[in-house]
């Protein structure tokens, strides 16, 4: 019988463990009253994750309780909570020592840190207190999906002394898992820094923000995010500021990015960290955020996407004609022009968000529709793999960071051709625009996305990289 709190039961397990020289041996631990605790009327898991340790809630339903608990059996039945299971791989570090961590904290010396089988004890708990969605008209019953009464978990404890050891063990982990992949070790980062529960999955982050931030953070950085959660963390701190300063007039943005998500949040990372360097800009900025979620919310209104443009490009009183519009000759109607042999990006000429707008927003060039993508979006014909999709993201990403630049230094208000842009690009003193990177055509485009580092001479990504983030 423990009459020590389970922690305090660890930390004397260790204090035995380090006397006799041992760095790694297996106990067993009572799941209730121990690894579990009921507080009122709610479960909650007693043993504190390691800094390194994975979001749980969300993927409990994903990696667990899915595809093991709704497991079937030869015999069509549900395998659900399996004793034999819970009790592998399950592993709690203590340091011997305090250290400081990857992230910069403190691990602190002679307290208990669960490393694997957090997720499992997180879903027991998450059944416990009725968060699980449960099917109806089922064979089993609640008490199926969770540990018996007195039931006892095996557990590996290790002894540590240096984050080197906590980064070594979670590197064999982290190799061996391979649901483990860099979206999910994005979120062992923000709980390493102080920005998630990785217990609770509560974060005061935008949403958007709290996952799948590694694609973004690699297309500004210029480099790959590493996957190693310590490597990763080197990578992701330079942009914290930014990521704790996103603000909710990003939020329409992203949901309707779709396969090109990643670049329209680095983009809004962007916007955010020349707001924040640029205080004398912020009216700016934040009109021009305005200004793109204004135009997303009539978007959404109209419902469609070709009436949405031929009221704006082609308004039926003339008078009105004073934003965006198209030098077109032909019949004054959007879905004609869109899908004439004619077509092309470089006759629209729009106000800095309506292009924006305009890509975030593209027509799908289906079979029949003979609206050729190539033609009229910056990103058309992206969607491809490789070193070709990576330039095409750069080749968009670079062409809206122009835009927003544009915009803060000549007017959100103030419409131009993509010929134009290029033009005023090469002759600001804000940077310097690459020689390869001038645009007079469709075919021209692709220069903007160029990632291919040629000696002393820049690229564009890190032309624009270097304007963003110099100050941060």
């Amino acid at each position: 019988m423990i009459t020590a709190t389970l922690e305090e039961h660890i930390v004397m397990l260790a204090e035995e463990m380090s006397e006799n020289g041992e760095t790694s041996k297996d106990f067993y631990f009572p799941v209730y009253n121990g690894l579990i605790q009921k507080r009122i009327n709610r479960y909650i898991k007693t043993i504190e994750p390691v800094p390194l340790q994975r979001r749980s809630p969300g993927r409990t339903l994903s990696d667990i309780f899915n595809p093991f608990f709704l497991q079937k059996d030869s015999f069509g039945r549900y395998v659900l909570y399996n004793h034999d299971a819970a009790n592998r791989g399950n592993l709690i570090v203590v340091s011997t020592t305090d250290f400081i961590d990857s992230f910069g904290e403190t691990v602190k010396a002679w307290h208990p840190y669960q490393m694997n089988g957090n997720t499992l004890i997180v879903l027991i708990t998450e059944i416990l207190n009725g968060e699980v969605p449960l099917q109806k008209n089922v064979s089993y019953k609640i008490s199926d999906l969770v540990p018996e009464e007195d039931e006892e978990l095996k557990y590996e404890l290790c002894v540590i002394s240096s984050n080197d050891d906590l980064n070594r063990i979670y590197d064999g982990i982290d190799n061996t898992s391979s649901s483990k992949s860099k979206a999910d070790n994005y979120t062992s980062c923000l709980g390493g820094f102080g920005l998630m529960n990785v217990t609770t999955g509560e974060s005061d982050l935008i949403k958007w923000a709290q996952s799948e931030m590694d694609g973004p953070i690699s297309l500004i950085d210029n480099f790959a995010v590493p996957k190693k959660v310590h490597e990763m963390a080197k990578a992701i701190k330079p942009y914290l500021p930014v990521i704790k300063s996103l603000d909710k007039n990003t939020e329409k943005i992203i949901s309707n990015s779709g396969k090109w998500k990643r670049v329209f949040c680095a983009l809004c990372l962007d916007i955010t960290a020349y707001k924040l360097t640029r205080v004398y800009d912020m009216f700016k900025v934040d009109s021009f955020m305005e200004k793109v979620n204004q135009s997303i919310n009539e978007m959404e209104k109209e419902g469609d996407i070709e009436k949405y443009w031929h009221k704006k490009l082609f308004p039926a009183d003339r008078r009105e004609n004073g934003g965006s519009r198209i030098e077109w000759k032909g019949k004054k109607s959007f879905s004609e022009w869109i899908r004439h042999s004619q077509a092309d990006l470089f006759q629209l000429e729009l106000k800095p968000y309506d292009w924006l707008i305009w890509e975030l927003f593209s027509l799908k060039g289906e079979v029949g529709s003979r609206i050729r993508e190539m033609d009229i979006y910056v990103k058309g014909g992206g969607e491809t793999a490789g070193d070709d999709r990576l330039q095409h993201s750069y080749k968009e990403l670079n062409f809206l960071r122009l835009v927003f630049i544009y915009a803060m230094t000549e007017g959100e208000e103030k419409r131009l051709k993509v010929s134009e842009l290029i033009h005023w690009a090469d002759n600001t003193d804000l940077f310097n625009l690459p020689r390869d990177c001038y645009v007079t055509k469709g075919s021209d485009l692709i220069n903007l996305g160029s990632v291919n580092n040629r000696g002393k001479v820049p690229t564009l990504r890190s032309v624009l990289k270097n304007f963003f983030y110099s100050n941060t």
